[in-house]
């Protein structure tokens, strides 16, 4: 499996093993209100200034990942997106009041998985403490917070 692969799908089996054990929730367009889907994704208090190359949505788990590296390509992206309950997108996944995982910075294929889903009964911060903790446990991981 080449290296670009296994980033975009490792991320990806992240947050589907951490929510997917957690109960269901609401899905991402219930999540996310319209006030927010104009505001832009946040590096802490700095923009995520990297052009978008495409995103994938994984609706089903509250998942969306931006591909923002330059070594990404359109039909590398779209072979990410593969899987079954994935969808390939042009633009930029919408704003996470949760946040996201930055990984393989300055590799060439950076990506950030945003999550949109908290897990059952818990508030968002939970859950946001949850994802930091898996994604900066990775070694190559940032968290991303809104």
């Amino acid at each position: 499996m080449s290296m670009k692969k296994y980033l975009g799908l490792s991320i990806i089996f992240a947050v589907v093993i951490i929510l997917s054990g957690c109960g269901k929730t609401n899905s991402i367009t219930n999540e996310v209100n319209e006030a927010e889907v104009n505001q832009e994704n946040t590096v802490g208090s700095n923009k995520v200034e990297a052009k978008v190359l495409g995103s994938c949505v994984f609706a089903a788990e509250g998942a969306c990942v931006d591909y923002i590296g330059p070594s990404w390509t359109e039909a590398s992206i779209k072979l990410q997106c593969a899987g079954e309950k994935l969808v390939f997108s042009k633009e930029r996944c919408g704003y996470s009041k949760i946040g996201g995982c930055r990984m393989a910075k300055g590799t060439g294929y950076d990506l950030v998985t945003w999550t949109y889903k908290s897990v059952k009964g818990q508030a968002d911060e939970v859950t946001a403490r949850m994802m930091k903790g898996t994604c900066e446990s990775t070694g190559v991981g940032e968290w991303i917070a809104p």
